[in-house]
């Protein structure tokens, strides 16, 4: 398990990713910065629930390019009182009347029939479009005592336009005055009390043409059936262009204002079915989303990470999705900004970490094992410095240097560092040369393992062939190297081979740690080599390594059985008669590979 200092120096970064993610979607939640994408994303949600029943209590009648043709613009009052008397004849509950009067002729006889119209239906709410300093409606409606003469109320149709353009909300009152679809809910006795935040979700129920719309023309020349009007609501607007009453909204660009008053008055009468949730269930959506990829990065790699991160924002969004279906209104932008930046963050900085550690890697076993190796090693631990442990048949190689103990008595340190430097540069360059595995350097003594971390089918005849040169090409370089030096005769290696089942892995931790391959077979291999020095051969290896060989070997001899410590049967060993050549005179300008001890 990794160390204190390791798991602190994961959870710092995660925290400062963390709380970064955490800041920016707060930021998020709190400010204006991305409240056009979360308006959006709210549009989505109504895109994807698709259109709904709308209310059936409530119709639309509306004033067309063509109705206005033919009734002429503006739409005399006169006009306005017979359409006003038919919806009352038909039965209307609320006449909601969305029309700005301020263009239309001033005639004392218009102004009269429209009073008298509304009189008699007893139950029409007219729209104020201009308020003055004390709060009143339009020039019409600007005496409170005469919407009481007539039975009439008022209702402002200003209406929040959010920062995309798109009108999403409802207000509660404006300039003064109950907005116009509060004014009407209440006339048709729904009890609204003011909205928590000042202003409500408009619950669209579909694009315009949801709702039973009927022109204006149709009704006056009563080819409306009076079951189309008899006990509903009927709203009553412009769809023209002439009037620009026409908005964009989550589920339509162009929903004339009538349309619209119809989706705010249903969602008043439904009780306001959309409602956001406490402000603090958006700040511990930010909180959790901003942490959970951090905290994952402390176990998983980066590219899990990634999967995760993409998991967990699909899962916020049918989160969200299902909410809104249910009423409820989670903020899902600034959620998914902290999501983003802290998985963004951690999977950098999880990448970051595997770059650093391939590096060490190399730089841990780039010296000691072919280039491949660290390819593999690399590959195979998803660029961790931790190999994991594998069981592997392979190859087992100990060296060590006879009389090289006695030798360094009587030199000093630095003679005895850059002999034994050069032996054991000479020992390597053998060893990686046919694909093996330097483990580890025992003092002289040289560990050394074929077949691992790599599987490779002749790894009994690579360790052979690294064997033979090791003793008969390195080390009598070696030995003419010292003897031009004056340092004596040289020295005398013996080695030992032995194949069988290892695991194969990396120990230790990542501040130090070092490859190995362990079990019986390294143990024997071991213990074979400390028997070169009683049998008198220099180079013996067992029966299991000598039945993998694949090459044939000249000069293999069977020594016999032997007592190995821990063995309860004695082990057929071989030895391979030496072939000295010509002493060859160093591969390169400089020397042997110098290693630093």
């Amino acid at each position: 398990m990794p160390g204190p200092a390791s798991h602190w120096g994961r959870l710092a970064p995660a925290a400062a990713v963390a709380l970064a993610a955490a800041s920016l979607g707060m930021a998020a939640l709190e400010g204006p910065v991305l409240r056009a994408q979360e308006g959006q994303s709210v549009d989505l949600r109504f895109a994807l629930r698709g259109s709904v029943k709308p209310d059936p209590r409530i119709a639309v009648v509306t004033a067309r390019e063509s109705d206005l043709q033919s009734l002429g613009w503006p739409v005399p009052l006169r006009v306005h009182a017979r359409l006003i008397d038919l919806l009352r004849r038909g039965g209307a509950r609320v006449i909601g009347y969305d029309f700005d009067f301020s263009d239309a002729s001033k005639s004392p006889e218009g102004r009269l029939a429209l009073l008298l119209a509304a009189r008699a239906a007893g139950n029409v709410v007219f729209a104020s479009y201009a308020t003055n300093s004390k709060g009143q409606g339009d020039a019409l409606w600007r005496r409170p005592r005469l919407l009481g003469l007539v039975h009439a109320t008022t209702g402002d149709v200003a209406l929040p336009v959010d920062a995309d353009g798109v009108i999403r909300h409802l207000p509660y009152e404006a300039n003064g005055l109950a907005s116009f679809a509060v004014a009407i809910a209440r006339r048709a006795g729904a009890v609204v009390r003011p909205f928590d935040g000042s202003r409500a979700w408009i619950d669209y129920a579909g694009a315009g043409g949801t709702y039973p719309t009927y022109s204006v023309t149709a009704v006056l020349r009563g080819r409306v059936p009076v079951s189309a009007i008899r006990g509903r609501i009927v709203i009553v607007g412009d769809s023209s262009p002439l009037d620009h009453d026409l908005h964009a909204t989550p589920v339509d660009a162009l929903l004339p204002g009538a349309e619209l008053e119809a989706n705010a008055v249903a969602s008043l009468l439904a009780g306001r079915p959309l409602r956001s949730p406490p402000s603090w269930v958006g700040v511990l959506l930010v909180l959790a989303l901003a942490v959970v990829v951090p905290l994952l990065g402390l176990r998983a790699r980066p590219r899990w990470l990634l999967l995760a991160a993409v998991a967990l924002a699909a899962a916020a969004a049918v989160s969200d999705q299902l909410a809104f279906d249910h009423g409820l209104v989670l903020p899902a932008v600034p959620p998914l900004l902290a999501l983003g930046v802290g998985g963004a963050g951690t999977i950098s900085l999880g990448f970051l970490a595997e770059a650093q550690a391939r590096l060490r890697t190399r730089d841990a076993f780039g010296r000691f094992v072919p280039a491949e190796v660290v390819d593999d090693v690399l590959a195979r631990s998803g660029g961790s410095l931790q190999l994991e442990g594998k069981a592997m048949v392979a190859t087992v190689l100990f060296s060590d240097l006879r009389g090289f103990t006695a030798f360094s008595e009587s030199r000093d340190a630095a003679a005895v560092i850059q002999i034994l430097n050069r032996y054991l540069g000479e020992m390597t360059a053998a060893i990686l040369a046919h694909g093996g595995t330097l483990v580890s350097f025992m003092g002289d003594g040289i560990m050394a393992v074929f077949g691992a971390p790599i599987e490779a089918a002749d790894h009994a005849d690579r360790a052979l062939a690294a064997a033979r040169e090791m003793l008969e090409v390195r080390l009598p370089r070696i030995n003419h190297w010292l003897a031009e030096r004056g340092d004596g005769d040289g020295f005398r290696m013996g080695i030992g081979l032995n194949s069988g089942p290892v695991m194969s892995g990396t120990v230790g931790s990542e501040q130090r740690l070092e490859y190995t391959a362990i079990g019986d077979t390294t143990n024997t291999a071991s213990r074979i080599e400390a028997l070169t020095k009683t049998i008198g051969q220099p180079l013996l290896l067992s029966e299991a390594t000598r039945t993998l060989l694949q090459q044939p070997v000249g000069g293999l001899h069977e020594v016999g059985g032997q007592e190995i410590r821990g063995k309860k049967e004695p082990i057929l060993l071989w030895a391979v008669r030496e072939t000295r050549p010509e002493v060859e005179p160093d591969p390169a300008p400089g020397g042997a590979p110098q290693l630093a001890l």
